[in-house]
């Protein structure tokens, strides 16, 4: 390497905030020295590296082996690349973004579908989940930890207190759960209306473990099934010759329903369309959407795709969003429905000790909504004929 190809490396980074992409660099150095052919202008930057001049992001695997450079005063971090990341790495900005916006948590849930990668490594080219993880630990210089909180994994950033992540965790675990409440009656309503089959069953997370995504070739959806509805065909009553469609769900009933969810369901549905051994077919997909609310680019883009969408109003009528809007202030409001607190525990200790309450009765840790024949509310305690179509 030149002194001159050095001293202008060096200016060009020192007290400079910019990160550079390996081609942006290579192209910068061409244009300065018109004598530097690109293979040195590579030797140049890997030289430069090696002496210090400025820093490299070796840990980071951007596409066709890109790399990013920055100076030795400067940091990676979301803020500063994600443009880059925006364009080369769509699934872990989207992730890095809701990890954002939900105050410094993300769900491996929400990872799975946002960031869309295959749950094993394939070979084809796709990030797996474990790379997608040690690749967004990488970018955010180790600052980001996993934490399981009540059976749900998250990656949560290490500059929040204890406290504050298990506030956080815990308020998205009820967000989760809520979810999954619906997911039943969704699925039957689409099986009334023969858009999935009913004699093949179903496939869907459940609120008993939220974090737990419904897997199909190696990819994670919140509901699969399968239909025979996909309009008139010549094998109309042969059994033998017609064949199902794969349906996908993505279904979102608390909060918004916005393009980087769209997004991640989009990604999560080319891979499966793409996984045939056969370059020249595609697997065959019926993807819906189900949700409360939307944003209008989302709402948009799922019409230019061709999706199909239910708002969960137009489903079930009007008034459940009233009914929604109630169950969330009892089942999301820490306000109104408190878990026992140490007072709590004092005061049924003590009516227990003077024999005001049984001595085998335990403390109160839920709320239960259901219907029952005169004098059989024990069905409830001992989930006798329980079904989760009842509000619990």
């Amino acid at each position: 390497m030149a002194k001159k190809h050095e001293n202008y490396l060096k200016q060009l980074f020192e007290g400079n905030s910019d990160i550079y992409v390996s081609t942006d660099l290579l192209d910068n150095l061409c244009e300065k020295f018109e004598d530097c052919t690109r293979e040195n202008a590579r030797k140049i930057i890997q030289v430069s590296v090696e002496k210090l001049i400025f820093k490299s992001t070796k840990h980071l695997k951007l596409p066709q082996n890109k790399k990013l450079y920055y100076s030795n005063s400067n940091n990676i971090s979301f803020d500063k690349i994600k443009k880059i990341l925006k364009d080369s790495r769509p699934g872990v900005y989207r992730v890095i973004k809701r990890l954002n916006k939900n105050g410094g948590i993300i769900s491996y849930i929400e990872i799975l579908k946002l960031g869309s990668p295959p749950i094993n490594k394939t070979k084809t080219k796709a990030q797996s989940f474990n790379e997608l993880l040690s690749f967004l630990q990488n970018i955010e210089l180790n600052e980001l930890e996993t934490i399981e909180h009540e059976g749900v994994k998250y990656l949560a950033q290490k500059n929040k207190t204890r406290s504050l992540l298990e506030k956080l965790m815990s308020e998205h675990n009820k967000v989760l759960k809520f979810d999954c409440m619906f997911f039943p009656t969704i699925l039957i309503w689409l099986q009334k209306f023969k858009i999935i089959n009913s004699h093949n069953g179903v496939i869907y997370r459940n609120k008993k473990t939220p974090g737990v995504a419904a897997i199909h070739n190696n990819l994670a959806w919140d509901a699969f099934s399968y239909t025979n509805t996909t309009g008139y065909s010549e094998f109309v009553g042969n059994k033998q010759e017609e064949k199902e469609t794969l349906v996908v769900l993505d279904i979102k009933i608390n909060g918004t329903y916005d393009l980087i969810d769209l997004q991640g369901f989009y990604d999560r549905i080319q891979i499966h369309r793409n996984s045939v051994k056969n370059k020249n077919s595609k697997r065959k997909v019926l993807p819906i959407v189900v949700t409360k609310k939307i944003t209008n680019a989302a709402y948009n883009a799922i019409s230019n795709l061709n999706f199909l969408f239910f708002d969960f109003e137009v489903m079930y009528g009007k008034k459940i969003n009233k009914i929604l809007e109630n169950l969330e202030s009892i089942y999301l409001n820490n306000n109104i429905l408190q878990t026992s607190t140490e007072e709590s525990y004092k005061r049924f200790n003590a009516r227990k000790a003077q024999g005001l309450i049984p001595k085998n009765a335990s403390i109160g840790n839920g709320i239960a909504i259901h219907a029952t024949r005169p004098e059989e509310e024990w069905t409830v305690d001992k989930y006798y004929n329980w079904t989760d179509g009842c509000v619990s």
